[in-house]
């Protein structure tokens, strides 16, 4: 659960970094019961479908090697490009893995680091 929570915290901030926050867009987000993240990414016409992550234990000696965090992102827009960035914090280290997204419709992303990387 915890995993979850960093991983839309993540996935908020990356979306804060990508768009400028509109105060009518958080007035209204304030309205309507929508976080201002979500109503900021549905003003540019982009609605997180899904959100997910795991933690692998790729040797099985009980320790995290690796986190994958996997989105299903959906555009209203005729096309659009966006940078996914994962920041990640891991015993003291912290990590930074991006991608660079450009698609209409609907589309899915993973980003993945080696938690010791």
């Amino acid at each position: 659960m915890r995993d979850t929570k960093y991983s839309l915290l993540i996935i908020a901030i990356l979306f804060v970094t990508i768009l400028l926050p509109q105060n009518s867009s958080i007035v209204n987000a304030e309205e309507s019961g929508i976080s201002w993240e979500e109503q900021m990414l549905m003003d540019e016409g982009l609605i997180i479908v899904a959100l997910r992550n795991d933690t692998l234990d790729l040797n099985q000696d009980g320790e995290t090697d690796a986190i994958r965090v996997v989105i299903m992102v959906n555009t209203s827009r005729e096309w659009i490009d966006i940078e996914l960035r994962l920041l990640g914090d891991y015993k003291d280290k912290q990590v930074v893995e991006s991608v660079t997204l450009s698609f209409t419709g609907q589309t899915n992303a993973s980003i993945m680091y080696d938690a010791w990387a």
